[in-house]
């Protein structure tokens, strides 16, 4: 294969949100490169809720995507425009690690919550997500790093700790937002 463009005809409940990340995953895994392109459309069933479009198009990038198609003339709202352009603005800075990188292997979070990423030398960027979330919990998220890296926050540019091959662990908080996108770099 040379490019895919995995198709998830879905109205984006919390199963499809994790679906949509492992179709793309698994056809990551085959190529050389990021030549993954996902249709994400819910066909002619309406528009998709902001918050699971958003989530939907950053499974895509932090599973290897360098991009998305959608087709439906019904499909575009006011909220899902807004969700989209808060991806962009979220993958924006790591598009280098996305287009470039290999799928992130190795980094581990508790039960029911997804941990995708891809890396680039020694620089990653990190989902982690629990889309059945009702209430916000504290997890400890476990990135195979070799040497100490600071992490950022992509929503918010908040820089939440420091880990490193003998810390691996981070506290992180997930709530009220289900997910966090996260940019995982070596310290200066």
């Amino acid at each position: 294969m040379q490019s895919s463009q995995v198709s998830t005809y879905t109205p984006l409940e919390s199963y499809h949100l994790a679906l949509i990340g492992d179709e793309v995953r698994q056809d990551r895994d085959k190529l050389p490169r990021s030549d993954v392109l996902p249709w994400i459309t819910p066909g002619d069933a309406g528009t998709f809720p902001g918050d699971a479009f958003r989530f939907a198009l950053l499974e895509c990038f932090a599973n290897g995507a360098r991009g998305v198609y959608f087709w439906s003339g019904r499909l575009w709202d006011t909220e899902t425009l807004a969700a989209f352009a808060q991806a962009i603005r979220n993958v924006v800075p790591v598009e280098d690690i996305i287009v470039n990188g290999q799928l992130l292997k190795g980094a581990t979070a508790p039960p029911h919550v997804r941990v995708s990423g891809m890396r680039f030398g020694d620089r990653m960027v990190v989902l982690a997500a629990d889309y059945d979330l009702t209430e916000p919990r504290t997890i400890e998220l476990n990135l195979p790093v070799s040497v100490a890296s600071h992490i950022k926050d992509l929503d918010t540019g908040e820089n939440l700790g420091t880990v490193s091959n003998a810390q691996p662990s981070l506290r992180l908080t997930l709530g009220p937002m289900r997910g966090r996108l996260l940019l995982v770099q070596p310290q200066q």
